[in-house]
């Protein structure tokens, strides 16, 4: 559309797909001052049943800085009688021009629809447009087009940087093209452990008394005359018994965590237990005494 003259230049039916190649020699379609562009579309599925999206937008992608900046194509009144929805975006780069950072050049112009009933998001290539702005370029952008070759250089957006999308990135370009170097873990060593002959020396000395136990019982016998088979005498020794297996199977393979929470569940019958062994020991004691007086 020229809006200088107020007449309709010419009409481009786009196939799905596939990029448009206006019949210019580098195939790109040439806006001249005061002219337009006006895009129109209706979603339909591999059946041709209309479908509607929530988000449909139009890229433009310098393509030889990759700043980009993304407009939102606008809903149409639905027909009634084809029972179609249908969008449409009227881009007039004049009045954008500050958008654009009045950056003239040609321009990659992509669809992008996304909704969350469509499985795969569309991203169309549709055409290429070689736009031209009237207007001092910022210096950012100016930097860029300088630095443009080595796309590892370009750091920061353009002043309408904010209303720029990814893909290409906005800020970075396509970023660097080398590889980065490899990242090697370094796991912290483990502590020295000691000598196996150490280990089993310090294991001797720790069994060495129930050792000396069992050998004294073996030669003067065990005095087991004032044991009472009473409820808490015996559980009292049984809780003295579970608490050095445990000790024992965590020693073999539990956590410290772990062992406590057993723990906590077997100390407070056994401490119950062992003090009411010990006050009927003292009452007991009391009593022969007394007997004895």
């Amino acid at each position: 559309m020229d809006t200088a003259h107020e007449r309709h230049i010419s009409d481009i039916s786009l196939t799905p797909g596939k990029t448009y190649k206006a019949s210019t020699p580098s195939g790109v379609i040439t806006l001249e001052l005061g002219q337009q562009i006006s895009i129109d579309l209706s979603l339909v599925d591999s059946n041709q049943v209309p479908l509607a999206a929530h988000q449909v937008f139009v890229q433009l992608t310098h393509q030889k800085t990759q700043q980009a900046i993304t407009f939102t194509c606008n809903e149409k009144t639905k027909d009634t009688k084809l029972g179609k929805k249908s969008y449409y975006l009227f881009l007039d780069p004049d009045a954008s021009a500050a958008e654009f950072d009045y950056l003239s050049g040609v321009y990659k112009v992509d669809l992008i629809v996304g909704d969350s009933v469509i499985k795969n998001p569309i991203l169309w290539h549709m055409f290429d447009v070689d736009l031209q702005f009237i207007g001092v370029a910022g210096e950012d952008t100016k930097r860029r087009i300088t630095q443009a070759t080595d796309i590892s250089r370009q750091e920061s957006s353009s002043p309408a940087g904010s209303k720029r999308a990814s893909t290409p990135s906005a800020i970075i370009g396509f970023g660097p093209t080398s590889a980065k170097p490899e990242i090697n873990h370094l796991f912290r060593t483990p502590e020295k452990r000691a000598p196996p002959f150490l280990a089993l020396s310090f294991t001797i000395l720790c069994l060495l008394p129930l050792l000396g136990l069992i050998i004294a019982w073996s030669t003067i016998g065990i005095n087991v005359s004032n044991f009472k088979f009473s409820i808490s005498n015996i559980a009292f020794h049984a809780g003295l018994i579970s608490i050095c297996y445990l000790y024992f199977v965590y020693w073999c393979r539990l956590d410290m965590f772990t062992t406590l929470r057993y723990l906590s569940i077997l100390s407070v019958p056994t401490f119950l237990a062992g003090h009411s062994v010990l006050r009927a020991h003292v009452i007991a004691k009391q009593a022969t005494s007394s007997v004895k007086k």
